[in-house]
C-alpha cells in the first residue's frame, strides 16, 4: 500500500512537472512586448480664472436701433459686463479672443447677426477687435488688467438693411501664458 501511495506521488508530481515546463514553453513561445510611453507636463502652480460677468450674458441694445444711425463707432456703443478674476497670487500674461460664428462676408472679421448684413464691431476701450485676434494683459497679483468691452452695431459693406429682432452669440476665450 505504502508503494502504491509512493508510486501516486511520482506520478502527480511528474504530471505537475510536465505542466508547468509546458506551461512555461507556451508562455515564451506566445509572449509580445509592448513599449509604453508617459509623457505629461510639470506645472508649478495652476492659476485658475473665472470670467466674471460671463456664462450666458445678454447685451441688450433696446428696441430703438435706428437703421440710419448705425455708424459702427459710436452709435448704440453697448457695454459688455465681463472682467476677469484669477487666483490672487498669480501673474503672467492672459490672451483674450472672441469667435463668433457666420458666414458671408465680414463674418471672419465682425461679428455677424441674424439679419443679413447686419454686424457687431466689438471693442476693447477705443481699439477694435477683430474676431479671433487675440489681445495680450498682464495678470498681476489675480487682476488682469483688460479694458473695457463694448459692442457697436455696424453695417457690414454699407448693406441695406431689413427692420426686425436681431441676435448673435460670441465666446470669450481666455489663456494664461
Amino acid at each position: 500500500m505504502l508503494e502504491n501511495d509512493f508510486f501516486k506521488f511520482i506520478v502527480f508530481n511528474f504530471f505537475i512537472l510536465v505542466s508547468v515546463l509546458f506551461l512555461t514553453f507556451v508562455r515564451s513561445v506566445f509572449a509580445t512586448e509592448q513599449d509604453i510611453y508617459f509623457s505629461g507636463t510639470l506645472l508649478e502652480d495652476a492659476v485658475e480664472c473665472t470670467i466674471i460677468g460671463g456664462g450666458n450674458s445678454i447685451i441688450d441694445f433696446g428696441e430703438d436701433v435706428y437703421i440710419a444711425n448705425i455708424d459702427g463707432v459710436s452709435y448704440k456703443k453697448t457695454p459688455m459686463p465681463v472682467s476677469i478674476r484669477c487666483n490672487d497670487d498669480s501673474n503672467g500674461i492672459v490672451e483674450i479672443s472672441f469667435e463668433g460664428a457666420g458666414v458671408g462676408s465680414g463674418c471672419d472679421v465682425l461679428l455677424c447677426t441674424s439679419i443679413e448684413g447686419l454686424g457687431l464691431q466689438l471693442y476693447a476701450g477705443e481699439k477694435k477687435i477683430n474676431l479671433g485676434k487675440v489681445l495680450y494683459s498682464e495678470l498681476i497679483n489675480g487682476n488682469v488688467d483688460s479694458p473695457s468691452f463694448y459692442a457697436v452695431p455696424v453695417k457690414i459693406n454699407d448693406a441695406s438693411l431689413k427692420s426686425g429682432d436681431f441676435f448673435s452669440v460670441v465666446t470669450m476665450i481666455v489663456g494664461i501664458l
